[in-house]
């Protein structure tokens, strides 16, 4: 976000989520930069982190607020996780008869979707 003025002001972040100012029982969105001040002609970054729990899509409102100038402005978030598709390049693995050592196998892993998937092997278990 920009502060285009010649002064200072700050800002909070309030999630809108609540019943009757309890809680949701699940949350998907947290700001990670609920409140701050923005300096003068200059950018403050505002993070939020989105964490699904199950495949449908989530909302969550929030509001922007600016005491120093009174601005309040509603903002929807909305979120949607989808299950990946991936498929090896070969339909089986032979990891050989082995006493002592670990069996080396090399395979290509392709995602049938154009989104980044970071993922690691744990040692221990493979």
């Amino acid at each position: 976000m920009i502060n285009p003025t010649n002064t200072n002001y700050s800002f909070v972040w309030t999630n809108e989520d609540t019943l009757d100012g309890a809680p949701p029982e699940t949350v998907n969105f947290r700001c990670l930069t609920s409140e701050g001040s923005i300096l003068s002609g200059k950018k403050h970054e505002m993070v939020f982190e989105y964490v699904s729990n199950s495949l449908d899509l989530v909302e969550s409102f929030w509001r922007f607020f600016v005491p120093e100038y009174n601005i309040s402005i509603p903002f929807v978030m909305v979120g949607h996780t989808f299950e990946p598709a991936l498929s090896f390049d070969r339909s089986h693995i032979n990891f050989r008869e082995m006493l002592l050592g670990k069996a080396i196998v090399c395979f290509l892993i392709t995602p049938s979707h154009q989104v980044l998937l970071l993922y690691t092997f744990n040692d221990l278990v493979v």
